[in-house]
């Protein structure tokens, strides 16, 4: 009689044991998702899965926004893409529940809503918004042929999965960005190598001039380039301004090394240099990039140097001889803004004398536009001035000089933009 009545207590148990148990291995799966390398779609799937087999539904659908894509995926158990378009249209005309509450609305919302549909094949709808960060991502739709087919239990597991679901994909976003944030810094190292290597480590030695420069940009990387190439009887020195920023400033930063490498071995003058170096970098910069460039050919023998300019800022000549400084300008536009035989025609051969401590500065666009708390910026005259101030002092002076005074200006030490110069002083 005792085993008699253990059998019976027993056996109506025993499949509620088992609806747990497969509750719980579902519930596992999906909090095992994200850690087992399963990718979102994955996750989709057991969801709908596991929320099919934990209320018993007839029908289901689980539909995605995607993001900056207006068509959104769907995937479906038992149901197609008419009946769901009928199911919610049938739900825009129904009263609909709130599941934590008991007011009737009209709308779906990001809460979580149960219908009950008259005259239809499905008789309960429940819904689910899924939501990530407060976003909503989707929604779940569970569908029953029985009016009021779902209770608070079966509504808590399914409350429990897209919970768990809404955390999965969570974190696998989060993981998908330490990822890219470690490839961008990966790829960030690589640019900023690149950019060490492009600039010259050391200037050389020269009779003609004692020759110092000072770099620095605002970003990881940037886009000021200078060198120099000593020749048999004359040195040729360039100073860029790459008008694109980031990594894609240190790839066109490359290519214009490439060509002032190739150009200043031939004997060329400064404008045919500069026409040269358009017509090759026409071809592959960006429309939307430009580089700004000045050229000087010193020639020792003669005591001159020639000089283009492709849009850059004018360079800053201080004579000994007669205790001026004076800013030398130039015609030309950018190299990259016009892409046809009509540059050449825009860029003109301009001529220094110098002398023996004759001062020779070059510069980048980002110290003149240094500016302060105020906004005002450092400018043209602050920097001629410093120079005539410091004209009789050693280069590493001249420069050290300009550097501090434009930190003490600005309040801080991280410019705006880049900013680079050369400075020769000639013996």
């Amino acid at each position: 009689f005792i085993a008699l009545l253990v059998l019976l207590f027993n056996l109506p148990t025993s499949p509620v044991f088992e609806k747990k148990l497969e509750e719980i291995v579902n519930f596992q799966k999906l909090s095992q998702s994200y850690s087992t390398g399963r990718n979102v779609d994955e996750i989709h799937e057991i969801l709908l899965e596991s929320s099919v087999s934990a209320v018993q539904a007839d029908a289901a659908w689980l539909e995605i926004l995607q993001s900056g894509i207006p068509d959104r995926k769907c995937l479906t158990f038992h149901i197609d893409n008419f009946q769901i378009q009928e199911i919610k249209s049938k739900i825009g005309k129904s009263r609909s529940y709130k599941i934590l509450g008991s007011e009737l609305i009209k709308h779906i919302k990001p809460e979580r809503y149960f219908f009950n549909l008259r005259n239809y094949r499905f008789r309960s709808v429940l819904i689910f918004p899924i939501s990530v960060q407060g976003e909503q991502i989707g929604t779940l739709a569970l569908l029953k042929e029985i009016p009021d087919g779902f209770n608070q239990e079966m509504i808590g597991v399914i409350r429990t999965f897209v919970n768990q679901v809404s955390i999965s994909i969570e974190n696998y976003r989060l993981f998908d960005s330490v990822i890219e944030n470690e490839r961008y810094i990966k790829e960030l190292n690589i640019a900023r190598a690149v950019q060490k290597n492009l600039l010259p480590e050391t200037l050389g030695q020269s009779s003609l001039f004692e020759i110092t420069a000072f770099s620095r940009t605002a970003d990881e990387v940037g886009g000021d380039y200078y060198d120099i190439l000593y020749k048999k009887n004359s040195v040729v020195i360039i100073i860029a301004d790459v008008s694109s920023k980031g990594t894609s400033a240190v790839f066109y930063m490359s290519q214009m090394k490439g060509i002032f490498q190739s150009l200043a071995q031939i004997d060329l003058d400064s404008k045919e240099f500069l026409t040269l170096a358009n017509n090759a970098l026409s071809m592959g910069l960006d429309k939307a990039s430009f580089i700004t460039v000045s050229l000087f050919l010193v020639d020792g023998n003669a005591s001159e140097i020639d000089y283009s300019r492709a849009g850059h800022c004018p360079v800053l000549f201080y004579s000994k001889k007669t205790k001026l400084a004076e800013f030398l300008y130039g015609e030309g536009v950018g190299l990259g803004i016009m892409r046809n035989h009509e540059f050449g025609s825009h860029v003109n051969i301009h001529r220094i004398v110098f002398e023996a401590g004759d001062i020779l500065l070059m510069f980048t666009d980002g110290l003149v536009e240094a500016k302060n708390p105020a906004r005002e910026e450092f400018g043209y005259e602050k920097l001629k001035n410093l120079l005539l101030l410091t004209a009789d002092q050693d280069i590493e002076k001249i420069k050290n000089t300009i550097i501090d005074e434009l930190y003490r200006f600005c309040e801080m030490k991280n410019p705006e933009d880049d900013y680079s110069m050369v400075i020769l002083k000639f013996k």
